[in-house]
């Protein structure tokens, strides 16, 4: 049997985490599909998700 570990920073800026549901979830999000202008991106980060942590946003920012 292979094992292989894991980190959910390898999925940063390709996927997210709902964490409010149990189990989790985790689907894709792809920073590369988001609007180029910056203000209909922060319309679509919002929309996505109310609230984000810094770390959460930042791939998605930068």
């Amino acid at each position: 049997m292979v094992s292989m570990k894991t980190s959910l920073q390898h999925l940063s800026g390709i996927a997210l985490m709902d964490t409010s549901c149990k189990p989790e979830v985790i689907w894709y999000f792809d920073e590369m599909e988001l609007p180029e202008d910056l203000k209909e991106r922060f319309r679509v980060l919002f929309q996505t998700r109310e609230k984000w942590t810094l770390d959460e946003i930042r791939p998605y920012v930068q």
